[in-house]
């Protein structure tokens, strides 16, 4: 045999091992990716929040098919490259999601913001305009509750022991119908009272009458009774003496309890009237 020949093929076979061996301590094109997405998502803070499980998962996978290659065991690295690659797209999954709910929770939480917003200022606006209504009451001659939400109708609304509703109401029942239009959702109770002449059997039963025509009059300007509730307290809770006949027609009054949707009514406390109906 050439003894020439027979170095040259050793050299190639040399040269062709060394390459082999060269080839297999290179870090393939794909596990390079594994490894960058795997050190992306490492950095990545959000990651660790939403999809921290997922991820140590997948790191670990990622690190086993490097120790394969590394190794020579090529099978078993592609299959870890297969799994890691995987477990991968479900960390990043998982982390779009949780960041996506991230997103809509906080617009959800901007939007009961807003929405609470508009409902203290529709309530402050509301308010305003009961305060602007009792002022108006107020300069006709009737002496408003200390409450927010109550309204004293005009101390001239009835004449005594009489449960019809006198010409000069009709300016205050007016006003209360604009109000009611203007905010459909409020509901009120028209409470009844009267002063302490005659029994208080007899009493109860005409400030229910009276409370009734309060509402029967709205009704005639176009608001439901199904958003009127009557109440009569007869002489109970007096807002002046009933010993002169001007603190007698104070008495004679009908107060409206404003309440706003969902809000219940509370009844109110009664007063002592003894010492009244000296």
């Amino acid at each position: 045999m050439n003894k020439h020949l027979l170095s040259t093929g050793i050299a190639t076979a040399l040269v062709a091992l060394l390459a082999t061996g060269c080839a297999t301590t290179e870090t393939p094109n794909e596990l390079q990716a594994l490894q960058e997405r795997e050190a992306r998502l490492a950095q990545d803070d959000q990651v660790a929040l939403y999809a921290g499980d997922a991820f140590n998962e997948a790191s670990e996978s990622v690190k086993s098919a490097t120790k394969a290659w590394e190794e020579d065991e090529e099978s078993l690295a592609e299959h870890h490259m297969y799994v890691s690659d995987k477990l991968l797209l479900n960390t990043e999954a998982r982390t779009r999601l949780g960041k996506m709910e991230a997103e809509f929770s906080k617009a959800d939480e901007r939007r009961a913001q807003l929405e609470l917003k508009a409902k203290n200022e529709a309530l402050a606006h509301k308010q305003k305009e009961i305060d602007k209504l009792k002022a108006e009451l107020s300069e006709a001659g009737s002496r408003q509750s200390q409450k927010a939400n109550v309204l004293t109708l005009g101390d001239m609304l009835f004449a005594f022991d009489d449960d019809q509703l006198q010409p000069g109401s009709q300016a205050a029942i007016k006003r209360l119908a604009e109000f009611l239009k203007k905010y459909p959702d409020v509901k009120i109770v028209v409470e009844g009272y009267t002063d302490a002449q005659g029994s208080e059997e007899y009493n109860l039963t005409l400030s229910e009458r009276r409370a009734n025509a309060v509402q029967k009059a709205l009704a005639e300007r176009g608001i439901g009774k199904d958003r009127i509730n009557t109440e009569g307290y007869g002489e109970a809770n007096p807002v002046a003496t009933n010993s002169t006949a001007a603190g007698r027609q104070h008495n004679r009054r009908v107060e409206v309890v404003v309440l706003d949707k969902g809000e219940n009514y509370e009844a109110p406390v009664s007063t002592e009237q003894v010492s009244q109906r000296q």
